[in-house]
């Protein structure tokens, strides 16, 4: 979060925003109820600046446990990917094809 409210500070100086968050959990073995409740807040706090979460490689007794907690819910099953690279061009792909106007 740190970076997200450093990022929206110098926003006025820069023509970039943060439209979404991908977090990799490829290192996250395991996560409990506390781990599970600081990303609902994250969640909670990004959704409040226009910013969506997704999750990216995570193990199998995390997503499990994500799914049991209903987290995979509230931010979409489409927000969980197998690789980062997939999560950013999914984002882009989602993009681009919405500002397509065809006449």
């Amino acid at each position: 979060m740190r970076w997200v409210i450093e990022e929206d500070r110098t926003e006025e100086i820069s023509s970039g925003k943060i439209h979404i968050v991908v977090l990799d959990m490829s290192n996250v073995m395991n996560i409990d109820t506390s781990g599970i409740l600081a990303l609902e807040e994250l969640h909670k706090e990004l959704v409040a600046r226009g910013i969506e979460l997704a999750v990216a490689n995570p193990r199998w007794q995390v997503i499990d446990k994500l799914k049991v907690a209903k987290f995979v819910d509230k931010i979409g099953k489409g927000r969980i990917f197998l690789t980062v690279s997939e999560a950013v061009d999914t984002w882009f792909e989602s993009k681009m094809v919405g500002s397509y106007s065809y006449v």
